[in-house]
């Protein structure tokens, strides 16, 4: 169990130097925040808030076992992609790691 936390520990640093200033990091608050926004004004998809408009426009929510998940469409590759809070981040590599059976970073991100 402490090698986990001791990996996780050195993640974290080592991905603060990369990701300081970016804009593409979401914490859990904000991944809420804009699911909370998206399915509160679906039900009036003419609002005039540019803020939701341009939410709507970026994130689609979507529904997987019960869970509502944030996620972006790109339809020039044809792929969904999660939006994962940062937060979450270690946890969810490593389960896609442990899944394609410890197979590498190649394998990982394919899954």
């Amino acid at each position: 169990m402490d090698n986990i936390i001791e990996h996780k520990t050195r993640f974290y640093k080592f991905v603060e130097q990369y990701l300081k200033n970016s804009r593409m990091v979401y914490t859990q608050d904000d991944v809420k925040n804009k699911i909370e926004q998206i399915v509160t004004n679906r039900s009036n998809p003419s609002t005039k808030e540019m803020k939701i408009y341009n939410l709507f426009q970026a994130f689609k929510v979507i529904e997987i076992g019960g869970v509502n998940r944030l996620a972006k469409l790109d339809e020039e590759d044809n792929l969904v992609k999660y939006i994962c809070a940062y937060e979450e981040l270690f946890d969810e590599i490593d389960k896609y790691h442990k899944t394609v059976g410890h197979g590498g970073i190649h394998k990982t991100l394919k899954e």
